[in-house]
């Protein structure tokens, strides 16, 4: 291990906005890395992401091309490999930190913690706001963590997880939509719960952006995601959210009745903006 504390992973695709936003917030940090593997299909954009990297002038700052065959996960897999600290956190550049306080958090009761959870702010492509606080990941996590894969039960991206580098384990490349909900699953089966540490005076936002993987695949969801399932049940037959379709619905019930208070107001904000919006034309 190296003297620094946490290593932030970037999977960079095509975007140096993205990148900036999640370094700008971090880079003062003397006890972070950052390492960039960068998938963007163009170079203009790959050289201005390698370019910005060097000119911070930080050895732990670390930029590296990957050599894409055309599957995202597996840029993710490679940063995974390439951690030598105690944690790390993979957060793709459609999200940012809001701040870097949870790394004092994190140096203070390092030891008291395998899994650091951050709260949730989505915007949307309308600029409107959805957010998933502390409270309602405690009960989330509680309840689903050991009921997934097909439950999101941290309420958003991995970038809301700051994890112990000894309890990593790799994405699975065969999967596309649950692929995130499948690798929670399987680092929350190692982490006993109060090794989980619930930080909500940092906000992880992640914000709408065309070129996401689930934009790629939403014309074809509903095969993709009934294909995966079927695969995540034969492997997993005594997984009863899976293969028992009553108990999976009542489960998927619960879940979104939990999360009530993060949709109602973020719906009832954007009827609000469609009524305005249709009341000046």
């Amino acid at each position: 291990m190296t003297e620094n504390l946490l290593t932030v992973l970037i999977p960079a695709y095509n975007s140096l906005d993205g990148v900036v936003r999640i370094i700008e917030t971090v880079k003062l940090r003397g006890n972070i890395g950052v390492i960039v593997s960068d998938d963007s299909t163009d170079s203009a954009v790959a050289n201005a992401i390698e370019a910005y990297i060097v000119g911070l002038n930080r050895s732990d700052f670390v930029y590296v091309k990957h050599q894409t065959v055309g599957v995202a996960i597996d840029n993710w897999n490679a940063l995974l490999a390439m951690v030598n600290t105690k944690f790390f956190c993979l957060i793709h550049h459609d999200e940012f930190f809001s701040n870097s306080l949870f790394v004092d958090e994190l140096e203070s009761y390092q030891n008291d913690i395998d899994i650091m959870v951050l709260p949730l702010s989505v915007k949307d492509g309308q600029e409107i706001t959805r957010n998933v606080p502390s409270w309602m990941q405690r009960i989330l996590i509680s309840i689903f963590s050991s009921r997934g894969p097909v439950l999101n039960f941290i309420g958003g991206p991995c970038g809301l997880l700051i994890i112990k580098t000894g309890k990593m384990v790799y994405f699975n490349r065969d999967l596309k939509w649950y692929v995130d909900c499948e690798w929670y699953r399987r680092i929350f089966a190692q982490v006993r719960k109060n090794k989980i540490y619930y930080y909500p005076h940092t906000v992880t936002n992640s914000i709408y952006c065309d070129d996401s993987i689930t934009q790629e695949i939403r014309p074809f969801l509903k095969t993709i995601a009934r294909n995966e399932i079927n695969m995540m049940a034969a492997l997993d037959p005594y997984n009863v959210s899976l293969n028992n379709k009553f108990i999976g619905a009542c489960y998927n019930i619960m879940f979104k009745t939990i999360q009530l208070p993060s949709f109602l107001p973020y719906y009832f904000r954007k009827l609000v903006r469609r009524f305005i919006c249709s009341s000046s034309i």
